[in-house]
């Protein structure tokens, strides 16, 4: 349910759970330390949140999911339709209000965008990583790079991976002109642009796919997620030797 209603934040937690008591598979560490580099917006997650909404329909979770599908998938007018009711229904829901602001943000109505985002509480470390890049995404627009750096700040600590994290930083470092980290946020972006690429191959039946991911989260600095990727890869390949009519030759 936590993939379904695209709460990443919660499942984070209780993949970082998994991984710590050591029955993460795969998956889940594609999952953990990628979240927002795999593609949510699939066929196969608009048909598991169709069976969802048609066993729950009142669901609210649910239904703000079903609104950031639509953005998604570009029906913008339709997107904005429904998460503009949810808004109204509850005022104060983060998730929703971020939702709200993605799709205002995907239509460029930044006058819409601005009367929402004033009514935001201070940011704190548990918000959604969406409300997070809506704040930075703001923050760029008014032209407020230091605010803009601060928010992508605080979404590449949560999520390091992020994508927008990377590229919202490089274009403030562009305005204040440093270069030297806007040129070394780029090649991290870069990488990430790889890896999201690349990620439909890590599969279990695919080693080389999995070491090569790993060399890629070292040049990240993602000692953690290289370790993990190392780790299914040692594991892997050792399943594969094990296995019957396996020889000796065949390496």
């Amino acid at each position: 349910i936590l993939s379904v209603e695209l709460r990443f934040e919660e499942r984070h937690l209780e993949l970082a759970a998994a991984h710590e008591a050591g029955t993460a598979d795969l998956s889940d560490s594609k999952q953990f330390f990628f979240p927002n580099l795999l593609i949510w917006n699939s066929a196969t997650g608009k048909r598991r949140l169709a069976d969802f909404m048609a066993a729950d329909p009142a669901d609210f979770g649910l239904q703000v999911a079903h609104g950031r599908y639509l953005t998604g998938s570009g029906q913008l007018d339709d997107a904005l339709m429904t998460l503009n009711e949810l808004h109204r229904q509850q005022p104060g829901g983060l998730s929703c209000t971020a939702a709200l602001l993605e799709c205002l943000f995907e239509k460029n109505d930044w006058n819409q965008f601005a009367t929402i985002a004033k009514t935001l509480p201070e940011p704190v470390a548990a918000e959604p990583w969406l409300l997070t890049r809506m704040r930075g995404e703001f923050a760029l627009h008014e032209n407020r790079w230091d605010d803009a750096i601060r928010a992508f700040d605080r979404l590449a600590e949560m999520e390091p991976a992020n994508p927008w994290s990377a590229m919202g930083l490089a274009k403030a470092y562009r305005e204040q002109n440093r270069q030297a980290e806007r040129e070394a946020t780029l090649a991290r972006a870069l990488v990430l642009s790889r890896i999201r690429v690349s990620l439909s191959n890590v599969r279990e039946n695919n080693v080389d796919a999995i070491r090569n991911l790993a060399n890629e989260c070292r040049q990240l600095g993602l000692a953690k997620a290289a370790d993990v990727f190392d780790g299914h890869a040692v594991r892997i390949a050792e399943s594969n030797r094990r296995a019957p009519g396996h020889s000796m030759i065949e390496e």
